[in-house]
């Protein structure tokens, strides 16, 4: 599965958001990065086909715009920051809502299996029965990517997803993540704030500043002291480990 974004722009009210932003994702996991306000958030809802922009954006040869709803929905699962609920579903019934455009509601046995496989990998199966109001913001947010998963989507764009996740739950959906992206040619986009996670787990990223692309590419080659200066406006000091990927330590505000 490809992804592309060609001379992407959007506006919010005559402001200004994105500036002609060029994207490219394939199957793996693709990080995106940048300052509060960088327009993270916007490409990704330009990505799936929430926002209408200027420019084009084009999965597997297909035009974006040019797909009905339903196409789009089979194809591209997108999870919001945003994730407030007050259904009375438990965990269960949750994630298995995610199979309703498949099955209509006669979910079979089979379907019912996979789900509770799912929760299982996902280190849910502990909560099936619990009610979504009775859990933390972390595990709703990990029933919300796995509701995503259960659909088998062929890209799936995370907006800060380990934003509740204390470091165990962040290195365990990220590595789920990478292994699906193998599993099931898989193609995820993500936006993070952590510089340390994305470098430990992605495989391409992109660094958003002022609506714009400031770099891309191997974790190695963009994160760098020079661009977390001037993108983060933040002094950090950065070895490469063994494996090539950065190891980050900020130090002081600039």
């Amino acid at each position: 599965m490809i992804l592309d974004a060609t001379d992407v722009t959007f506006s919010y009210r005559s402001q200004p958001v994105l500036r002609g932003v060029d994207f490219h994702a394939e199957s793996g996991l693709t990080v995106l990065l940048g300052p509060n306000g960088a327009g993270k958030s916007t490409l990704l809802k330009c990505l799936c086909g929430l926002l209408s922009p200027e420019g084009r954006v084009v999965l597997d040869g297909r035009d974006i715009a040019t797909l009905s709803t339903d196409e789009r929905s089979n194809l591209v699962s997108y999870l919001p920051q945003d994730l407030s609920t007050g259904a009375c579903l438990t965990v269960f019934e949750s994630v298995l809502i995610g199979y309703v455009h498949r099955l209509g509601w006669r979910p079979r046995a089979a379907d019912l299996h996979q789900v509770e496989s799912l929760l299982e990998k996902m280190g849910l199966a502990d909560l099936s029965q619990r009610m979504i109001t009775e859990l933390s913001g972390g595990q709703r947010q990990m029933v919300a990517i796995t509701q995503s998963l259960v659909r088998d989507p062929r890209v799936l764009l995370l907006d800060e997803p380990t934003s509740n996740l204390d470091i165990e739950h962040q290195f365990h959906l990220c590595g789920l993540l990478r292994r699906l992206c193998t599993e099931r040619s898989l193609c995820v986009v993500m936006a993070l704030h952590d510089l340390q996670v994305a470098s430990r787990f992605a495989d391409t990223i992109y660094v958003l500043k002022d609506g714009l692309v400031d770099g891309a590419g191997p974790p190695a080659s963009v994160l760098t002291r020079e661009r977390i200066a001037s993108v983060y406006n933040v002094v950090a000091e950065v070895n490469i480990a063994a494996d090539n990927r950065p190891l980050i330590t900020p130090l002081a505000v600039r």
